[in-house]
Order: structure tokens, then C-alpha cells, then sequence
């Protein structure tokens, strides 16, 4: 028994099951070495060997709160239908019941709280309670996360470091550089993936440093890992769409369009893959190409405005104004939020002298984006020819400070106030 428990202390799974194995040699019905036991096969990932062991100490002991969180640990981790789970969450109780300041139990009845979103004052409850009688570095790494779901980011970074302190984990490196990631912290985020796929060379860890690379500009490394990521994913869509954006910013073209088919023949019905080739193809001068593919987006999602926007773009290009403006009109009608389409379809009207209705449209398109300054310089454009030279001057003098400085649509603008402002 010594053996077994000092081999569990260093997860050496085998050597501590075979002591245990010897134990039970001498007496069967030992629920101690029946735990024990059950613990070691868990660390081996056999999980169902695990719950016999426990279920086997359970009878013997029903007393025994080790035993029953055993049993939850590895119903917990069987998982294979939401009743295992409750039940798992039974035997969590159970052990509390037993002892309620067992550190095991509650921090996973505390995971499960977390999991739920709704308890996470629970959840830090029991996490902070199982750290009461020492130091775990899992408890610690969990209430970091539940910190940082409510919002408490300095006690949530503080739980992970002093997690790492006690123990490296791939795990706390993914979650802390995901949030560096998020909150634009790229060196930060890229040294906490280094270590966390130094760890554990997953694809997961890959994936986001590919993503962290891509920002930082290095272009050739993101699509190394990114690529990585999307065979280990078995071809995953989005990771081969990523792939493909890299290799655009690159100016691989003919690769990105590759890629972008490799992630269309993963998920056919996703219409962001097809918008992607599309655009690649369009400006490949594959005209052909590119509409099939807008037609495709349009057809596998009639109700969501990318494909739209998409197709209406390259009917512009080509000349077919009238389809152009009712393929926007469908992107503006299905995405209310989305400025481009209003936008795109004033830019035409005025284009060919329909400046009232232009008018309309830009208005729309400020309405969603009351920050664009190409749409305010074109309702001011629109209301000028219409002879509206206030609204004009009001406008354009909103627009000019939005605009980049000194660029053209910027100059246009300029020159334009200048006309409405003569007396």
C-alpha cells in the first residue's frame, strides 16, 4: 500500500498498479487498494477498469469518501451521456457528505458548477475551498478561469501563475495566451504557446500559434503551424480557410485557392470557404470561377448576406449594375448591421445620377456605421447634386477627420466642401 500511494504521487501509473495488484492479492476485498487501484487505471486511461474498482469499494466502504469520489472521477470522465454525468455529480456529493472539505470533491463538483455558466459563484466557492487545505495546482488553474468569467482578470492571471509555479501545464499555457490573444498581448501569447506545445505537441496549442504568428506578421511560420493544425484536424475547415487567408497576405494565390478548397471539401454548406475562393479567383481574372463559387455561397446559404455581398461585388465589376444593386439589397436586408451593402448599392445609384435614392442608401449605411467616412462623403456628394448644399457641407465636414489624410476619397471630399462652401 506504501508503494502504491507514493507511485500515485508521482503518477507512475504502472508501478503504482501493480502494487496495488499485489495487495489485492492478499486480501480482495481491501477497499483502500481497491481505490488506490481505481486511481492508477484512471492515470493509465483504462476508465472502465477504474470504475469497476470503485464500484467494487463503494459496497465495501460505503462510508469511505474516497471511494465515492473515485467513482465520480471516473464516471466524470466516462462522460458519455448527460445521466453518467449527473451520476458522477451524485457520487461528488456523496464524498462531501463524507467529508466536506475533501479538496477532490469539491473541486469537481466545483468544474462542474464552472461548466454550467450559471454557477460560477459556486464554482469559485468550492475551488477556493479545496485550496483551503493546500495548494493544487488544478484548483488553482480552474478558479482562474471561473475568475476570469466574472470578469476578474488580475485574480484570474494570478491563479494561473501560481499554478505553473507548482506545475507546468500545456492546459494554463493554452488558456493564458488565449486570453493574451485576445486582449492583443502577441509575444506574451506566443511565449506561453512555445511552452505549452513543448509540453504537449497538440494541435490545439498549434493552431493558435499559428493564428498569434499571422498577427505578428510572421507570415511563413503561421501558415507552417496552421497547416499542421489542419492535417492533425483531419482536414479542418476552418483551419485550411485560415490557411488560405495567410496565403493571401503572402501573395500565394494559387495556394490559397487551394486551400480554400481543401476547406470546402470538408464542409460544403459552409459559405465563408466559397466567398474565399471566389475572391481569390476573381482576382486571378477566373471570372467564371469566381461567379460559381458567389453562387454556390448564395445557394448553400440563402439567408445569410456574405454570399450576397459577394456576388453583387463581382456583378459591379462586371458591368451588370441592376443585379449588383439587388444582390446588395439582399446582403443589406439580411445582415442589418452590416454598412457595406447600403453603402455599395449608393455608391452605384449615384454613379449612374440617381442621387436621391443614392441619398437613402448612404443615410442606411450611416445609420449602421455613424463612423464611416466614405459613406458620409457620399451622402455629401449625393446631397451637392442635389442641390442640398448644407446638408452637404455637414457631411463632408464630418466625413474629412474619418477619412486617412491626404488619400484620394479624402482629397475628393476636400475639394468638394470647398465648391458647396463658395457663396
Amino acid at each position: 500500500m506504501t508503494v502504491g500511494r507514493e507511485r500515485l504521487g508521482v503518477r507512475d501509473w504502472s508501478a503504482a498498479r501493480a502494487a496495488f495488484d499485489d495487495a489485492l492479492v492478499v486480501d480482495p476485498r481491501h477497499a483502500p487498494a481497491l481505490v488506490g487501484r481505481a486511481r492508477a487505471r484512471i492515470g493509465l486511461g483504462d476508465v472502465d477498469g477504474a470504475l469497476d474498482d470503485a464500484d467494487a469499494a463503494v459496497d465495501l466502504a460505503p462510508d469511505d469518501a474516497d471511494a465515492w469520489y473515485v467513482r465520480g472521477d471516473a464516471r466524470a470522465r466516462r462522460g458519455d451521456d448527460e445521466a453518467t454525468e449527473e451520476r458522477a455529480l451524485a457520487d461528488f456529493r456523496r464524498a462531501l457528505g463524507l467529508d466536506p472539505g475533501h479538496p477532490e470533491a469539491l473541486e469537481a463538483r466545483g468544474w462542474f458548477r464552472f461548466n454550467t455558466r450559471d454557477q460560477l459563484e459556486g464554482a469559485l466557492e468550492d475551488f477556493t475551498r479545496a485550496l483551503e487545505r493546500g495548494p493544487r495546482p488544478t484548483a488553482l488553474a480552474r478558479r482562474g478561469m471561473a475568475r476570469m468569467h466574472q470578469g476578474d482578470r488580475a485574480g484570474g492571471m494570478a491563479d494561473f501563475a501560481a499554478s505553473l509555479a507548482l506545475e507546468p501545464s500545456a492546459l494554463v499555457h493554452h488558456e493564458r495566451a488565449r486570453i493574451y490573444f485576445e486582449e492583443g498581448e502577441l509575444a506574451l501569447a506566443l511565449a506561453d504557446l512555445d511552452r505549452a506545445f513543448a509540453l504537449e505537441p497538440h494541435w490545439s496549442h498549434q493552431h493558435l500559434r499559428g493564428l498569434v504568428k499571422r498577427d505578428l506578421g510572421d507570415l511563413a511560420g503561421a501558415e507552417a503551424d496552421l497547416v499542421q493544425a489542419a492535417e492533425a484536424q483531419d482536414g479542418s475547415p476552418l483551419a485550411w480557410t485560415q490557411v488560405g487567408d495567410v496565403r493571401q497576405q503572402r501573395g500565394d494565390l494559387p495556394g490559397a485557392e487551394a486551400a480554400y478548397t481543401r476547406a470546402i471539401e470538408g464542409e460544403p454548406r459552409r459559405p465563408a470557404a466559397w466567398v474565399a475562393r471566389g475572391s481569390v479567383r476573381a482576382v486571378r481574372r477566373d471570372a467564371r470561377g469566381a461567379r460559381a463559387d458567389f453562387d454556390q455561397a448564395v445557394a448553400v446559404a440563402p439567408r445569410e448576406a456574405l454570399g450576397w455581398l459577394a456576388r453583387g461585388d463581382l456583378r459591379h465589376a462586371e458591368g451588370d449594375v441592376d443585379g449588383a444593386l439587388d444582390d446588395w439589397g439582399r446582403a443589406a436586408d439580411l445582415d442589418p448591421r452590416d454598412p457595406w451593402a447600403p453603402f455599395n448599392r449608393g455608391s452605384a445609384l449615384h454613379n449612374r445620377g440617381d442621387h436621391e435614392a443614392a441619398a437613402v442608401e448612404f443615410g442606411r449605411a450611416i445609420d449602421r456605421e455613424p463612423r464611416m467616412g466614405l459613406a458620409l462623403a457620399g451622402r455629401g456628394a449625393a446631397r451637392a447634386a442635389l442641390g442640398d448644399r448644407r446638408g452637404a457641407r455637414d457631411d463632408l465636414r464630418r466625413a474629412l477627420p474619418l477619412l486617412p489624410p491626404e488619400s484620394r476619397e479624402w482629397k475628393e471630399a476636400q475639394a468638394l466642401l470647398q465648391a458647396v462652401s463658395q457663396e
